[in-house]
């Protein structure tokens, strides 16, 4: 959030728009204010994690949420992460490398671990090292990925503050709710889709769309990216468009913190969806391939597998080949496995 506290006035404003929440007194949520802005003061002008988000129209009940919740943490500590204030963002996923996460206002952070719960009010940061990454399952069945040296404050489930590096959210069918990153640039606000949100040194913040829309809202104002789209948006405001493909090796590190799908018991054609998603390819099933493909059901684990060596054995083991090319999976039998005859070249 930005270094200035909001007024009186717009702190009134921001309750009457959040709407119904667990009842404070008066003279507690007076305390509650005063205290969060001088801890905001006192811990985000030194050391420890900084944040520039910005308190905009759309989110104002979510931002509130966790204002109200970093706030209780500081006048009772870590223990109000119970209260019915903190809800469950979801839990980690993926974790590869340095990453940490700061459970309470005044704590010290943790490292981050495979399956850790996740809550509102939370910050979690990756380290500098290339393979310092994080993947969430958010609560909304949303995957949400944190690149090397990137910072983000969990407000809600759909609501995440993104303050440095990039962010990827994938939001696939069947997710209950779209998931809003908030920057200093403005908010990224979703339409079922693919993206990612990268900031970078000197307040440059950069969009990508891989699949769907996404708006980006600042103030009054609203831009849109569609899928294939980008855009540069300099700390001044001013922006420029660009191009990007869905295999763009732009996309790589998305696709090497991926959490493994389990296969057990689900069928190969889920499993090629799977990939296709990943690495933005389409997939073309030749002959009846695809109807073979839902009928086979799948065994075992791919869990310690590159996606690349995780297609490899899956397809060879179930008499399938897969072959990539200009953004497209086409999946075939493979006579090798299958045992059927090789056809000869024709006599000449």
């Amino acid at each position: 959030m930005n270094s200035s506290m909001p007024d009186d006035e717009e702190v009134g404003r921001l309750v009457r728009k959040a709407g119904p929440s667990p009842s404070i007194p008066a003279d507690d949520l007076t305390a509650i204010r005063d205290r969060a802005r001088a801890e905001w003061k006192k811990h985000y002008a030194a050391d420890g994690p900084r944040f520039r988000f910005r308190l905009t129209a759309l989110p104002l009940a979510a931002a509130l949420a966790g204002l109200a919740l970093l706030s209780l943490w500081v006048l009772r500590g870590p223990a109000s992460v119970q209260s019915p204030v903190a809800v469950v963002v979801g839990h980690a996923e993926r974790v590869t490398g340095e990453v940490r996460v700061w459970r309470s206002f005044n704590g010290a952070p943790d490292l981050l671990r495979n399956g850790d719960e996740l809550r509102s009010g939370m910050v979690v940061a990756t380290g500098d090292h290339p393979e310092s990454r994080a993947a969430f399952r958010l609560a909304g069945g949303q995957s949400l990925r944190l690149d090397a040296g990137g910072r983000v404050l969990l407000t809600t489930r759909s609501f995440i503050g993104l303050d440095h590096g990039a962010v990827y959210v994938d939001s696939p069918g069947g997710t209950r709710d779209s998931v809003t990153i908030s920057t200093a640039a403005g908010d990224f606000i979703p339409a079922g889709t693919q993206f990612e949100v990268r900031i970078v040194t000197g307040g440059v913040t950069h969009l990508r769309v891989r699949e769907g829309e996404v708006s980006l809202k600042r103030g009054a104002s609203s831009l849109e990216a569609r899928a294939g789209e980008g855009l540069t948006i300099q700390s001044s405001g001013a922006f420029v468009r660009g191009q990007i493909a869905p295999d763009d090796h732009a996309w790589d590190w998305v696709i090497d913190v991926a959490p493994a799908p389990a296969i057990e018991g689900r069928s190969l054609a889920s499993f090629l969806h799977w990939v296709a998603r990943e690495r933005g390819w389409k997939l073309v099933f030749e002959g009846d391939t695809a109807s073979v493909s839902e009928a086979t059901t799948l065994h075992g684990s791919v869990e310690q597998l590159s996606i690349e060596n995780a297609l490899r054995t899956v397809t060879l083991s179930t008499g399938m080949e897969a072959r990539s090319a200009n953004g497209t999976l086409t999946v075939s039998a493979s006579n090798r496995i299958s045992g059927a005859p090789t056809k000869s070249p024709p006599k000449r």
